[in-house]
């Protein structure tokens, strides 16, 4: 995988007035895969305002809301409400029509693959966290594209990170949501763990800069708008997404507990993909140990007041660090 000569110049905007936005690195896994260059005419055209109405009414949200100087790659499109309800209807069909010896035969036929690293092409880093890395992979056998984390086990046990490593693997392993990033496989060698997950093309935040200094450019002053980085019908599209994950995490008994822009990537057709699970909370376990799990997780700008007084984290967190963002 060659590394680009030049990163997008958009994505590497940080000039911005808003409050939401920090400085700290975290774990994610972006891609920096850039685009080609957009044209004048983009370039020189303003963003298409759409209401909510339009925004919402298909799941087939890309083409509302998308930015300007991304070029869309040629992905099928997402699939409507009732398209998977009626994949969901016939998966369980046949579910229920098979019996347990056929299940097993299909089962057993279905051919066993060792992943390692030798499976895969290793190109350039696309970032670096507080005990790992991640960088830009693709397999051989099917020359698909991941974000791989790549992480050292010596430092793990060192750092005492052993517990946290394992929590994060077991999280996305159980997790499958469209507003989550995938965890596809991980394995180990002598030196290092992977984690191989979704590659995605770039963090909120990136989007939140980029935009913010468009309207700076657009010489947006005074009145509410003047701090705000995105418009009303983006901060809408994407806090419904992440509505949307957060829904589905605390409905399986998690809490983030560092939900930022920074952890919050957007795949490559907009949408949002919530990441980096290494400081999440599993309630299920937390209960079965007694409860009560005091231990200071997350980043001081979104961290809640419960746990700036040192009591337990629960799902409310997860909601104050979203206003935060918002």
């Amino acid at each position: 995988i060659e590394e680009p000569t030049d990163a997008h110049p958009h994505l590497l905007s940080t000039n911005s007035n808003t409050t939401t936005i920090t400085s700290t690195t975290s774990t994610t896994t972006t891609s920096t895969t850039e685009p080609t260059e957009p044209t004048e005419s983009i370039q020189a055209s303003k963003y298409v305002e759409h209401t909510w109405s339009e925004i919402s009414a298909n799941n087939n949200v890309e083409s509302s809301v998308w930015p300007p100087h991304l070029t869309k790659p040629a992905f099928e499109p997402v699939p409507t409400f009732s398209q998977l309800a009626a994949k969901t209807i016939a998966i369980e069909s046949r579910r229920k029509s098979s019996t347990p010896n056929t299940a097993k035969r299909r089962a057993s036929s279905a051919p066993a693959v060792r992943v390692t690293p030798a499976s895969f092409l290793f190109g350039q880093q696309l970032g670096e966290g507080a005990y790992g890395r991640v960088v830009h992979a693709k397999r051989k056998d099917t020359n698909k594209e991941f974000a791989v984390k790549v992480m050292e086990k010596n430092f793990i046990k060192r750092e005492k990170k052993v517990a946290f490593v394992l929590q994060e693997k077991n999280i996305l392993s159980k997790l499958t949501h469209r507003n989550i990033v995938k965890l596809y496989f991980s394995f180990t060698d002598a030196d290092n763990l992977y984690m191989v997950m979704d590659l995605c093309y770039g963090e909120l935040l990136h989007y939140i800069n980029h935009r913010s200094a468009m309207r700076e450019e657009e010489g947006i002053k005074g009145g509410a708008q003047e701090n705000a980085a995105l418009s009303l019908k983006e901060t809408q599209f994407y806090i419904a997404e992440i509505t949307e994950g957060l829904e589905f995490l605390h409905t399986h008994h998690i809490v983030h507990r560092d939900l930022k822009p920074e952890n919050i990537l957007l795949d490559y057709v907009g949408h949002v993909k919530i990441a980096d699970f290494g400081t999440a909370l599993d309630e299920t376990k937390d209960e079965a140990k007694g409860g009560g799990n005091i231990e200071f997780c997350g980043t001081a700008q979104y961290v809640s007041p419960e746990v700036l007084e040192d009591r337990p984290a629960n799902k409310g967190c997860d909601l104050w660090a979203l206003g935060c963002i918002v």
